[in-house]
């Protein structure tokens, strides 16, 4: 029995799944374009030099490895998804969306900020993947999330949707301009 504040009360179920389907359609689009450009690049390769901590195995400066990098990419993933999860769960009747939300935004914002790094910075036949570039692509999708959060209850999710698709390029936009024409360092 639906509850007397419930705004889907009454609504026909194609009005409820509408926003499932567009979702759907928008993974299967990253899953496709991921599928015909994104390829590991020669970092992820485990016989190259970069890749491997041991000289035996054609590793040569374990310095320079990007698996050394991981647990920045893991307290990365804990800082989106926890942090900015629980967050979001605070809003009053928002409490197990707002987790949802979070995980669902930040899978699609990690994607298509892959996809837009490699688009903006490499070729664009093909889109090389690896350590740095998850990482650099959570960092985006962590912002996604901070602005997703001043949404909830006010949007619907596939306007926050919507604004992740317009946001991560612009994100990645803005820091090309920074590094490249303002020469800002970290």
């Amino acid at each position: 029995m639906p509850k007397e504040n419930d705004k889907n009360a009454g609504r026909p179920m194609w009005y409820l799944t509408r926003h499932t389907a567009a979702i759907l359609l928008l993974q299967g689009l990253f899953l496709l374009l991921f599928i015909i450009f994104v390829r590991y690049g020669v970092a992820a390769d485990a016989s190259h030099g970069l890749n491997n901590h041991y000289p035996i195995m054609g590793g040569s400066v374990p310095g320079n490895n990007p698996s050394l990098r991981l647990h920045h990419n893991v307290l990365a993933t804990v800082v989106m998804l926890l942090g900015l999860g629980m967050r979001v769960s605070g809003a009053p009747g928002h409490q197990l969306s707002g987790v949802g939300w979070t995980l669902l935004l930040a899978g699609l914002a990690l994607q298509w900020a892959v996809l837009c790094q490699g688009f903006l910075h490499g070729d664009s036949t093909r889109v090389n993947i690896d350590v740095n570039r998850v990482l650099e692509a959570q960092v985006v999708s962590i912002g996604t999330c901070i602005a997703e959060g001043a949404m909830v209850g006010v949007a619907s999710p596939l306007q926050m949707v919507v604004l992740m698709v317009v946001h991560v390029p612009l994100h990645l936009l803005n820091n090309h301009i920074a590094l490249t024409i303002f020469k800002v360092g970290t």
